[in-house]
């Protein structure tokens, strides 16, 4: 979703919420530990390309049907 966004010049937010003493949940700190392991698989189409200019430019692949 992140690179889909990030494509399409868009931001995306992460609604992370602090304890009053600054930590984060586990169930919190787990989802940014697999953001942080998916960004540095999937980096090269966040980092290494611009966003698209018009909505859906280029050739698409479909199928036929529905």
């Amino acid at each position: 979703m992140l690179v889909d966004i990030v494509s399409k010049n868009g931001n995306l937010l992460l609604n992370v919420v602090q304890r009053p003493d600054g930590s984060l949940d586990p169930e919190v700190e787990q989802q940014l530990e697999d953001l942080a392991r998916s960004i540095e698989v999937h980096g090269v189409g966040i980092y290494v390309t611009r966003p698209w200019e018009v909505h859906g430019e280029g050739r698409v692949w479909t199928r036929g049907g529905h």
